[in-house]
């Protein structure tokens, strides 16, 4: 990789109404992105969960809250930056 240059991964994947799932899912992109050389994982929006309107109250966290932990373990745990979508 020439200096000054950042290898981006940018993921796709089906988020579902299973958050562990969800990370697992995620899990496996930052472990697929590093084997690539990448140092950024972009992830799409809803990406910790997507379900019926009427279940969002239930998983809801503030920013600080324990799945935005869960994302920042991975992040460490692969040397990795990862941009958590919307």
């Amino acid at each position: 990789m020439s200096r000054g240059l950042l290898r981006v991964a940018a993921a796709q994947l089906t988020s579902r109404a299973d958050v562990v799932e969800n990370l697992a899912a995620v899990t496996r992109l930052a472990e697929r992105a590093v084997a690539e050389g990448c140092r950024l994982l972009a992830l799409p929006e809803n990406v910790a969960w997507m379900g019926p309107d009427r279940d969002r109250p239930r998983v809801m966290e503030p920013l600080d809250g324990p799945l935005m932990e869960r994302f920042r373990a991975v992040a460490a745990r692969h040397g990795l930056w990862i941009a958590v979508g919307g």
